[in-house]
């Protein structure tokens, strides 16, 4: 693409890119990007105009503009309350906050709203693991390979995050998704020197979720990544395999 060379990110990173559109701007999109553990070039944003070169697209003037000069590996998105604007949410690097920064009709506010949680993310690979808002956009899920998984309230018409409640201390986690009803939590577990991993599934509204805990599947590979797709099924990316 059109100047399209050169974007930061990283292919070691758990969540590298993510496309959202500009609002009430049917041809402009921004891909915000996150490094990976131990990199130096934060969380940034691209804008990508599809007008450019003829139909094709480009990246505009404004490439590669600094979120996070510190991030994880983390970075999910979610229609605002408002039913116009974005919220894209992303976790600093030796920090207890999120930040969740709007995308409007005029662009993306590189000002964060600022939530402070009792997790303090500093450790070696807790940077890595997925982050994801549910459906509904009422939860927040975050795992943190080194330390567990966790779950929080989001406010969406706030984009604040609180009300912590672990879900796992595992301290092999990598990939974690809601389910369509958002009733459900689904995590992957990347266990050390063996080929097997395992999926586990959280029943959000047990009184103890952790408790709730049920082990899925247990495959080889299958510790790595999840998605919630458009057809209402959670598909995983098999580490080590083309599919």
């Amino acid at each position: 693409m059109l100047n399209g060379t050169g974007l930061l990110g990283h292919d070691n990173s758990t969540q590298s890119a993510l496309i959202v559109p500009r609002p009430n701007h049917d041809n402009i999109y921004y891909i915000f990007t996150v490094d990976v553990e131990f990199g130096l070039n934060g969380m940034n944003y691209s804008e990508v105009n599809m007008d450019l070169d003829g139909g094709l697209g480009g990246i505009t003037s404004m490439k590669n503009i600094n979120l996070m000069l510190e991030t994880t590996e983390k970075v999910t998105a979610i229609a605002n309350a408002n039913g116009e604007d974005i919220w894209v949410l992303g976790h600093p690097w030796d920090s207890d906050r999120f930040y969740t920064y709007t995308v409007t009709a005029n662009g993306v506010n590189t000002v964060p709203v600022e939530s402070s949680t009792p997790l303090l993310l500093d450790g070696f690979n807790q940077k890595v693991g997925q982050l994801k808002i549910s459906p509904k956009g009422d939860k927040v899920g975050m795992v943190s390979h080194r330390s567990g998984a966790y779950l929080f309230d989001f406010d969406n018409s706030t984009g604040m995050v609180s009300n912590m409640i672990t879900v796992s201390t595992s301290d092999a986690l990598y990939g974690l998704e809601f389910s369509p009803s958002g009733k459900l939590l689904y995590v992957t577990e990347q266990k050390p020197f063996t080929l097997l991993q395992s999926l586990y599934q959280y029943d959000l509204n047990s009184a103890n979720i952790a408790d709730s805990e049920v082990l899925i599947a247990n495959e080889e590979g299958l510790g790595s990544s999840l998605q919630l797709a458009i057809d209402g099924k959670v598909y995983g990316a098999l580490n080590g395999t083309s599919y």
